[in-house]
């Protein structure tokens, strides 16, 4: 690796390459996200569990047997979301917002 000029370190990559290598990372690991700050390669947190099994569970447990929901709500981001029985809960989605870009 070159020395930094004036004090500043050299980017660890180019773009092209973070963007080639951020693409194979969503395509292999579930969650992952990478990012590319001030030439410097960083990953996001992921969240907990696996979220593609939880949606996979829904759309089984909910699944109105090929017929149409009756009731098709539109809520404002964050605010919480109550699901019908089955499942019966409703979720606080206001911490998604950190998520967000």
């Amino acid at each position: 690796m070159s020395p930094p000029i004036d004090g500043l370190d050299p980017p660890q990559m180019s773009v092209d390459e973070f963007e080639r290598l951020a693409s194979l990372a969503f395509r292999e690991i579930e969650g992952l996200r990478l990012e590319f700050l001030d030439g410097r390669l960083g990953a996001e947190p992921r969240p907990e569990g696996r979220h593609g099994r939880v949606i996979q569970w829904l759309v089984r447990s909910c699944d109105p047997g090929g017929a149409r929901y009756g009731t098709v709500r539109t809520l404002p981001f964050g605010k919480t979301v109550p699901l019908p029985a089955p499942v019966g809960i409703v979720l606080d989605i206001e911490p998604l917002k950190n998520w967000v870009r």
